[in-house]
């Protein structure tokens, strides 16, 4: 569990010495994750997902989700809404066709 007000390293430190591992010693990718997510969610994959493997798709692969976007988004250009979501104009013009 980490603690507030204690530096990030300090954070990540008592966190994992609940399964009594260090941050050095967890893999790249877990590493990773807990920069970018926080050291709950290393621990939670380390507790509970041991031995998976997960892809995380790009946010283009979720079609439903980025018709729906670009449905409540109208008032937005084009451009913005496909650099929010990280894709082509493209992709988003042949999505309008689909709507």
């Amino acid at each position: 569990m980490a603690y507030i007000g204690q530096p990030k390293e300090e954070k990540n430190k008592k966190a994992l010495e609940e399964i009594e591992i260090k941050f050095e010693e967890l893999s790249f990718d877990l590493q990773y994750v807990a920069e970018k997510c926080g050291i709950e969610t290393v621990l939670i994959l380390l507790k509970n997902m041991q031995g998976m493997e997960i892809y995380i798709p790009r946010i283009s692969k979720f079609r439903n989700y980025n018709k729906r976007y670009l449905k409540s988004n109208t008032g937005k250009k084009l451009k913005q809404i496909a650099s929010e979501l990280g894709v082509s104009e493209n992709y988003l013009r042949n999505l309008k066709y689909e709507i």
